[in-house]
């Protein structure tokens, strides 16, 4: 019996075992269903968000109203637009459904390209998004928002929007501020700019600071065509970076007398540089010139205008640039004339149906016309360390030759404009067949020898004199129609 039982058992035990056997056999086949399911899924999942992707543009909190504002670009996949949906340090707020959702072509659909913006109400301040897209809810994007710039209490955003087809690159933007601003919060030399990350400062220079009213700060950036980029202002800052007008603008550049001939009446042109050389007016007429007025000059003898004595002229390099129009064909016209007691051709201009180039009495002949009733800016630079002198005319170059290598200009002349001098500031010595027919504008002396990038840019692009910066030119990139447009204050969370 006991050998019976014993067979008995193990039979019982042989299917025990068996049935196990086949029941973990199912249960595996049964879970590497499912593995290799979930394997297929996260495949599909990952292919899914290597396509899918969303481009955080730029964003503002408005901590009056508690409103995260998301501008997003979708990258390759249409999206259908309440398949989107937005996390906010970890919380999630919602999809377009639920959500202030505005796209750039209301269809319901995020196609490749299309910009979106997003608005969020939240109750603090963000430091991280998280944008989820697709089917299966994939991240397409995850960006710290975390962007402040250490050692700065306040900031205002610094919106601006760019019209043109035109890319700005390093573009001299003016942000004003007016009465409006807080001014009790910091001081001029408490400010810094960054671009729209938020950390990455660019340059600035304070033009003018007036805590009783309107300020002007200029800052360069970059605004792409038909499109908008962002700056901060950060204020009541620790530390703050020292620039100048050099970092900001095409070219600072150092300059003895400007007149820009924009008064409209009267018999003085004033000199724009701040450095005093104002000039006398005689038998001239008052019209429209290359940029707002201009001086017409009648070619009579007692039609010019003069500026002496001239204490400060260059002697050893200058530049002269100026704007001119005529279209007469008998006068041996000059517009510019700077006689000194050395000679009474210390630095001139003369016939403009065939110039001529005098530098200290000495002169070379370029045989260059410009009577032909177009208006032409002429820049005229010469240095006298290797006598080099060159002209431009509207930005480009035509002429360069070797004159009075190692000889100077004598200070204390008179500069006359429409005619030549044969004796010092003597009206009695002009010569009528001599006398300039025609428009005068834009006339400005330089202490240097420019650059043919600067003397490029004076043509091409645009150009200012800033009372709060006198005996400088400042050139910047020209203004397309751009909009500046400065953001309510955003105070720091924490540490301030």
């Amino acid at each position: 019996m006991r050998g019976y039982a014993t067979v008995i058992a193990s039979l019982i035990m042989f299917v025990v075992v068996v049935s196990a056997a086949s029941v973990l056999f199912v249960s595996g086949v049964r879970e590497s269903a499912r593995i290799s399911e979930a394997k297929q899924f996260r495949e599909y999942v990952k292919s899914q968000q290597k396509k899918t992707s969303v481009e955080l543009l730029g964003y503002e909190w408005n901590g009056d109203k508690n409103t995260l504002l998301l501008r997003l670009r979708n990258g390759d996949v249409p999206l259908d637009l309440n398949s989107i949906g937005v996390f906010v340090d970890g919380i999630y707020f919602g999809s377009c459904s639920t959500l202030g959702c505005n796209e750039s072509n209301p269809d319901g659909k995020l196609l490749p390209g299309e910009d979106l913006n997003v608005s969020v109400s939240i109750p603090f301040k963000p430091y991280r998004v998280s944008v989820t897209a697709g089917e299966y809810g994939v991240t397409a994007l995850s960006a710290d928002l975390n962007n402040w710039h250490a050692g700065c209490k306040y900031r205002r955003l610094v919106y601006v929007s760019n019209p043109s087809a035109s890319n700005l690159t390093g573009f001299q933007i003016p942000v004003d501020l007016d009465g409006n601003f807080d001014y009790s919060s910091a001081s001029s030399s408490q400010i810094l700019f960054t671009g729209p990350d938020g950390l990455t400062e660019i340059p600035f220079w304070v033009e003018y600071w007036d805590v009783s009213g309107q300020s002007r700060i200029w800052v360069r950036l970059d605004v792409p065509a038909g499109d908008s980029n962002y700056a901060y202002m950060y204020y009541a800052c620790d530390s703050t970076p020292s620039y100048t007008p050099s970092d900001v603008f095409l070219h600072d550049l150092n300059l003895v007398a400007y007149w820009p001939f924009d008064e409209g009446n009267g018999s003085v042109a004033y000199d724009a540089s701040g450095n005093g050389y104002d000039m006398n007016l005689y038998g001239h007429q008052w019209v429209s010139g290359i940029r707002g007025k201009a001086i017409y000059l009648d070619g009579g003898t007692d039609s010019y205008g003069i500026v002496y004595p001239f204490n400060g002229f260059p002697s050893t390099q200058i530049t002269a640039i100026f704007w001119m129009e005529t279209n007469d064909t008998n006068n041996s016209g000059v517009p510019l004339s700077y006689a000194s007691s050395a000679t009474p051709n210390d630095f001139a201009l003369m016939n403009y149906r065939s110039l001529r180039i005098y530098v200290a009495g000495n002169y070379r002949w370029p045989q260059l016309a410009f009577n032909d009733g177009t208006w032409h800016q002429l820049a005229t630079v010469w240095r006298s360390s290797d006598g080099n002198v060159s002209l431009y005319d509207n930005g480009a170059f035509v002429y360069t030759n070797t004159l009075s290598d190692g000889n100077t200009i004598t200070d204390g002349g008179s500069l006359v404009v429409g005619q030549d001098q044969d004796a010092l500031a003597d009206p009695s010595s002009f010569d009528p067949n001599q006398a300039f027919i025609g428009t005068i504008d834009e006339l400005m002396i330089f202490p240097g020898y420019l650059s043919a990038d600067a003397v490029s840019d004076i043509y091409s692009e645009d150009y200012f004199v800033s009372s709060y910066y006198p005996g400088h030119l400042l050139v910047r990139r020209k203004d397309p129609g751009v909009s500046v447009s400065v953001r309510p204050r955003e105070a720091y969370s924490y540490g301030g």
